[in-house]
């Protein structure tokens, strides 16, 4: 939420808007709100320099940004018919039959989908969601739907098969724990980094993937250009923390002598294996274990902890993490301060505030991003990059060129060092007083 003056000198608040009730002309303007308060949360523990010099912004595009989507299935209050539906405050309060925010391929497919669906009997009767799934790329997307109770199968698995064959789709049928796939359970997505390397990635229903997939490229390809700079030398390694399916591991591979990525979740150590396979890593080693048993056993050593002889000892340089909304826990901050390097990867801004105050007396912020995942809601993704205050030195890294739109961040910084010109001045007032 984000205040403004009004003409009596007052001032109101202006709510952010939601998917909801969303509007794309007004796109930087409501970016420039979110950035201003990280902005304002941050400032204290990011240098002047860096925001000025060292800043990237990844914004958004403005409609046509999701790779997934989650509707459910309501009947029209008006038309009667079936539609699709977004909820606010506990109770259906959008229908539609298109949603701009998804991506392309997602948008062309939704009405035919609510066609098939209102039109077969056993499609219909007792589904309540719709969720879709879609790749850059433009592989074959997947619809699920979503019920009450589970159809019986022989005759839902060729009403699909129907709708699969005349939509170009694979689906699946869920019902509690009960499940019923025509095609395939997973997409892949394909795209090509900076450097010409294309990447490949499984992305499996039911697991975390991104869902803004323009915004994901711009990390990746920020994340890679700062390892470059960082110049480690070829006897360094990399360890990953919460990996999920290999998403940054991937990417940074090729950079590093060996990559020890970690995550809890077993169907994504899975897809993770098998997207370091796709894009050739022979370097990296999946471990499966909660980040907080892996960080609080590293004491016991590398073989211990990873349940198997590793030669030569790692010699970690740079950390990656990307934690969910929590945050670290003592022990992955314990383990993180003897790191020269670490990727911070948060989308969670409040809680990357409190992590970076604690790791602040062994670490600087040197690089720091703003990733717009979620365009049009209040939430904003930010990824820094720090240094142990030993090992960072200014002559070592060139300069980050400041993505677009620059006029945007000029507008953000001037305002977020007038507000910290005026903190500073109110603070030396009540200290003379």
């Amino acid at each position: 939420v984000s205040t403004q003056s009004t003409g009596n000198g007052s001032r109101t608040r202006m709510a952010l808007p939601s998917y909801i009730d969303y509007r794309p002309d007004d796109y930087h303007a409501i970016l420039n709100t979110k950035l201003e308060s990280v902005m304002q949360l941050l400032g204290p523990l990011v240098n002047d320099t860096v925001w000025k010099t060292h800043f990237t912004l990844c914004p958004s595009s403005k409609t046509h940004l999701r790779l997934r989507v989650r509707f459910a299935i309501e009947t029209h209050p008006m038309t009667g018919e079936l539609a699709y539906a977004m909820w606010d405050h506990g109770k259906p309060s959008c229908f539609f039959r298109v949603f701009p925010l998804a991506s392309e391929q997602i948008c062309a497919l939704m009405p035919r989908v609510l066609d098939a669906i209102s039109g077969c009997a056993l499609l219909r009767v007792g589904v309540r969601a719709v969720h879709f799934l879609s790749t850059i790329s433009r592989d074959t997307p997947l619809v699920t739907l979503c019920y009450d109770a589970p159809p019986h199968r022989p005759d839902w698995i060729e009403a699909a098969e129907r709708v699969c064959t005349e939509l170009g789709v694979s689906m699946l049928g869920r019902s509690k724990a009960n499940s019923m796939l025509v095609g395939r359970d997973w997409l892949l997505e394909r795209f090509v980094l900076p450097d010409g390397r294309e990447l490949q990635y499984r992305i499996v229903e039911g697991s975390f993937s991104n869902p803004n997939g323009g915004v994901n490229s711009q990390c990746l390809e920020w994340m890679h250009r700062c390892t470059q700079e960082l110049e480690l030398g070829v006897a360094s390694d990399l360890l990953e923390l919460f990996c999920g399916g290999g998403n940054h591991t991937c990417s940074l591979a090729p950079l590093f002598r060996r990559v020890f990525a970690v995550e809890l979740d077993p169907k994504l150590c899975e897809t993770a294996r098998l997207n370091a396979e796709l894009n050739q890593c022979e370097n990296v080693i999946v471990c499966h274990k909660p980040c907080q048993t892996f960080c609080k056993d590293l004491k016991r050593g590398w073989n211990w902890v990873l349940d198997q002889v590793v030669a030569p000892e790692p010699h970690i340089t740079v950390a990656v993490v990307d934690p969910p909304r929590a945050g670290l826990d003592e022990h992955a901050l314990n383990a993180l301060r003897t790191v020269p390097h670490i990727f911070y990867v948060s989308c969670c801004v409040e809680n990357l505030h409190r992590d970076l105050a604690l790791l602040q007396d062994t670490h600087t912020v040197i690089r720091i991003a703003i990733l717009d995942q979620f365009a049009y809601t209040k939430h904003l993704e930010c990824a820094v990059l720090l240094s142990k205050h030993s090992a960072h030195s200014d002559s070592g890294l060139s300069l980050i060129q400041i993505s677009e739109p620059t006029r945007l961040l000029s507008i953000s910084y001037a305002v977020f060092c007038l507000k910290k010109k005026k903190t500073r001045h109110t603070e030396n007032e009540i200290g003379s007083n």
